[in-house]
């Protein structure tokens, strides 16, 4: 029973019989609140695509749920995304190394089923989405308050997994680094990956004119056809035949573009900056090919503020909060339930 005025967290054990149960702190009931917990355990860094058991990644049954502390809340998890920095954090390729053995996974949607001391906006039973370090692929997760955000009615839970990281730093560089405005051109690279898809859905949102960059007859089709960027590179068959990816964008955009949405790097940087237009913005987000170019002044004194490197802090504490501003007036989870924009969702429970 709840004592007058006092909180009353709902737990669940999610019908497992072999979970460990607490006891109510105001009486000797027992409550359904899940001890232990199902998660995905990293053990030993190396390839993050063996499969579950056989490599570095195992299933663990008897997990102990995270402790919440003052300033969070605990959610009973619906979703996880997986991220590129995920994969690197587990081949210990991530500037953030966590020690071993750690529960990967960084973004996350679910129900809340208890809310710590301090926080304010959130009560039991809110579904939500949220960021937090590592922890994601669990049962259950505790985030920051800060790092989380209410799911708008008419959107997917499990969808919402996929939209405070690669939807959030689209938005930021796109909309408020970049000031993206309609008719412009912008150039995204690598555009069939997580934060291009995003960033080509924001940018049509925006007005722009958007010439995305994949390979594969297939990533190009979604491109053009489900996502309606206005022209689709597909550097398959060029570049086989040694075709340059700059003569390619130039084709594509003639004269020039207006910012380039950069999550490759490598020589991709290099080609795309010869076809920038006078004032342009470069968009740096990260490099997916492992390779961090260098390029002299003289390619970049036509931008406007030079190279925009998008950074996030250790413990992704500092970008919600740089967020907070925009993400608080139009989170790019209420985009999803007013705008077209299509958060990939694929099921897989074990």
């Amino acid at each position: 029973n709840r004592p007058q005025g006092g909180p009353f967290p709902v737990y669940t054990s999610f019908g497992r019989s072999s979970a460990k149960y607490g006891h109510c702190t105001w009486c000797s009931t027992a409550v359904s609140r899940q001890l232990a917990m199902r998660a995905i355990i990293c053990e030993t860094l190396g390839d993050p695509t063996s499969p579950l058991g056989s490599g570095v990644l195992r299933l663990a049954t008897d997990v102990s749920t995270p402790k919440i502390e003052p300033g969070n809340i605990r959610i009973r998890v619906a979703a996880a995304s997986l991220n590129f920095p995920d994969a690197l954090q587990v081949k210990g390729q991530y500037q953030v190394k966590p020690p071993l053995p750690f529960i990967p996974g960084s973004e996350v949607s679910g129900i809340v089923t208890e809310v710590g001391p301090s926080v304010k906006g959130f009560k039991v039973g809110d579904q939500v989405c949220g960021v937090k370090q590592g922890g994601a692929f669990a049962e259950e997760v505790v985030v920051p308050a800060a790092a989380a955000w209410q799911v708008p009615a008419g959107v997917d839970v499990a969808a919402a997994a996929g939209i405070p990281i690669v939807y959030g730093t689209a938005d930021l560089s796109l909309r408020h680094r970049a000031n993206l405005k309609a008719r412009q051109t912008v150039l995204v690279l690598g555009a069939s990956g997580g934060v291009g898809t995003a960033a080509v859905q924001i940018s049509k949102v925006v007005g722009a004119h958007v010439v995305a960059v994949t390979c594969g007859a297939d990533k190009a089709a979604y491109l053009k056809q489900q996502l309606g960027a206005d022209v689709v590179v597909d550097t398959a068959a060029p570049a086989a035949a040694g075709q340059r990816l700059h003569k390619l964008i130039a084709a594509a955009a003639p004269k020039g573009v207006d910012v380039v949405f950069d999550p490759v790097g490598g020589t991709a940087l290099l080609e795309s900056l010869k076809c920038v237009a006078w004032g342009a913005q470069y968009l740096v987000i990260g490099f997916a090919t492992g390779e961090i170019p260098k390029s002299d002044d003289q390619r970049c004194s036509g931008l406007d503020d030079g190279v925009f490197c998008l950074q996030e802090s250790d413990d992704h504490q500092d970008w919600p909060m740089s967020c907070n501003a925009h993400l608080e007036t139009l989170t790019m989870a209420a985009w999803v339930s007013v705008y077209p924009l299509q958060p990939q969702a694929w099921s897989l429970w074990l």
